[in-house]
């Protein structure tokens, strides 16, 4: 987490934010390959690269925007619920 930070610190929020948002492209585009790909293995590496590199910048911008993991895991739990109940609701 050292190094995450250090680098945040170094780069700051503008230009984390941006590249952000270039690793989540490049995540999307992984993701759309793996779906019509025949070499599934070759674009699952691709999606595990992806995830890394999205995941260590939203680290960093949860750090540069001071925000609570535990507001953000009480956010994931909704989201997580809210789907189920969609689940629930498409099977009824």
């Amino acid at each position: 987490m050292k190094k995450l930070r250090k680098i945040a610190i170094s780069r700051g929020y503008d230009s984390q934010s941006m590249k952000l948002i270039e690793e989540m492209a490049g995540l999307t585009q992984a993701i759309v390959k793996h779906v019509v790909s025949k070499e599934k293995a070759k674009t699952l590496r691709e999606i595990k690269h992806r995830i890394a590199a999205v995941l260590v910048m939203l680290e960093q911008i949860v750090y540069l925007l001071d925000l609570d993991n535990n507001d953000i895991d009480q956010l994931m739990e909704y989201e997580i619920n809210r789907q189920l109940f969609e689940i629930k609701s498409e099977g009824a």
